[in-house]
């Protein structure tokens, strides 16, 4: 089933809300026993988020594209 455009947007609003919130982040990495994650590593993962969410909210309104603007 297709999700509503209203939780696409909340996903993508929280997605660049933690885009923004990695930027900003001193510089860190984490040793979770399995390997190292650092800031930029989440940042390409953030931004893959982000992609694959716009598309999605693109094709769930099938009006071409649809930009959110999130306000904290």
């Amino acid at each position: 089933m297709a999700r509503s455009v209203t939780d696409i947007s909340l996903d993508l609003a929280a997605a660049y809300a933690a885009r923004r919130k990695a930027l900003e982040a001193e510089e860190y990495s984490i040793d979770s026993g399995q390997g190292r994650q650092s800031v930029r590593r989440s940042l390409v993962n953030i931004e893959r988020t982000i992609r694959v969410l716009e598309a999605e909210l693109n094709d769930a309104t099938s009006n071409g594209p649809v930009f959110v603007r999130y306000t904290p």
